[in-house]
């Protein structure tokens, strides 16, 4: 008898389920990207649940094993993010395009809406005085 692994039939059906799959992850991911909700969400969990854009070494731990804990932690989390960042990549560049700009545009926006905050406290308290 024959195992699964080398009947032609049985690879054939495998691999068929495999691409209806990867189709499926990727509709999926695309419905996703295409609200603003969705693409907000997808953007905080690569960037700032992710840690995609930091070290994963904290000089602050001096223990040698925690230290390492806590890098391979930090790591794992980073490869979860960059997968899910070059599968949207991938999958829907224009959509991930449009929520790296949107990222950034709100960055920018809530960076000028702090700098009123502290503009309009300090004025305050100068007036106080």
């Amino acid at each position: 008898m024959t195992s699964f692994l080398g009947n032609e039939n049985v690879q054939k059906a495998l691999r068929l389920v495999d691409r209806r799959l990867r189709a499926e992850e990727a509709s999926d991911l695309e419905k996703l990207l295409c609200t603003d909700f969705g693409r907000r969400v997808y953007c905080r969990l690569v960037f700032e649940m992710g840690n995609i854009e930091s070290l994963s070494m904290n000089f602050d731990i001096k223990d040698g094993m925690c230290a390492a804990l806590h890098m391979s932690h930090h790591e794992g989390m980073r490869m979860m993010a960059r997968i899910m960042y070059q599968e949207a990549q991938q999958v829907c560049p224009e959509l991930w395009q449009r929520a790296m700009a949107e990222r950034l545009a709100k960055a920018a926006s809530d960076a000028i809406h702090r700098e009123q905050v502290i503009t309009k406290s300090v004025k305050e308290a100068e007036d106080n005085d």
